[in-house]
């Protein structure tokens, strides 16, 4: 810990959190309302449900309201962990004020159960998406947080994303294409998937709503895609309809 005038210097920090490892440094420089806060932050092999809790309970404290209860975000007894990078610069007592940014990694069999990932397979009937792994980085923009490149992988599934979630309008929207076969080593839905491919735009999907109701819509789902193509093809029948016959003495 260093302390110079109204600079205070506190590295390096090093805690538990969340069932995982946590180190990073902070420093607060000047004085009165210029007064600002730097932090970096590193932690690895957290439980994300433990994370969930932590962050919700903060959170809550500051509004004086009731925390939202893990299970929300994230399926009963859900082991998915995580590592996560940030750092930013802000306003001291202004959390909105912050920029910066970092990368974060989750890994675990039962990602899918993160209630986002959970509404897909919801969403896509015709298809088990099984999850693995999520990997992102992202900025932090006052209270804006901007992804500009999300991966998901799992046994059998894809999906490339970007978008931005509002903190204080806790709004999300995510544009993400999917690619339900994209992993698969199974041969069958290799060459479903192979078929598929020139066709994943159809697989176009939104996501809007907040983290504790998020919502997908299927942009250029399937059935859309076969009514489109299916109405030049009814139009092009009644166009090449042949002419009603005419009956002999009657005039055309």
């Amino acid at each position: 810990m260093g302390l110079r005038g109204d600079d205070v210097k506190i590295e390096p920090i090093t805690a538990a959190f969340a069932g995982g490892a946590a180190t990073g440094r902070l420093e607060i420089a000047g004085a009165g309302p210029g007064r600002s806060v730097s932090f970096s932050a590193s932690c690895t092999n957290g439980n994300l449900g433990q994370a969930i809790v932590a962050a919700e309970g903060f959170v809550a404290e500051r509004k004086r309201s009731r925390p939202v209860a893990a299970s929300t975000f994230l399926g009963d007894k859900a082991n998915v962990r995580f590592t996560l990078n940030v750092s930013a610069t802000g306003r001291f007592g202004a959390p909105y004020s912050y920029k910066g940014g970092g990368d974060a990694v989750l890994e675990g069999a039962e990602l899918g159960k993160v209630r986002m990932l959970g509404l897909l397979s919801e969403l896509l009937k015709f298809t088990s998406l099984r999850f693995t792994t999520a990997r992102t980085s992202f900025k932090i923009d006052g209270a804006r947080l901007e992804f500009p490149d999300v991966k998901v992988t799992g046994a059998n599934s894809a999906i490339d994303a970007h978008g931005t979630y509002v903190l204080d309008r806790h709004e999300l929207d995510i544009k993400a294409k999917i690619y339900p076969f994209g992993q698969s080593k199974l041969l069958p839905e290799v060459l479903v998937g192979a078929v598929l491919a020139p066709f994943s735009d159809v697989f176009e999907m939104r996501m809007t709503g907040s983290v504790e109701k998020p919502s997908w819509s299927l942009a250029k789902g399937p059935g859309s895609l076969l009514h489109n193509l299916a109405q030049p093809s009814q139009a092009g029948a009644k166009a090449s309809a042949p002419a009603p016959a005419i009956a002999p003495g009657q005039r055309p």
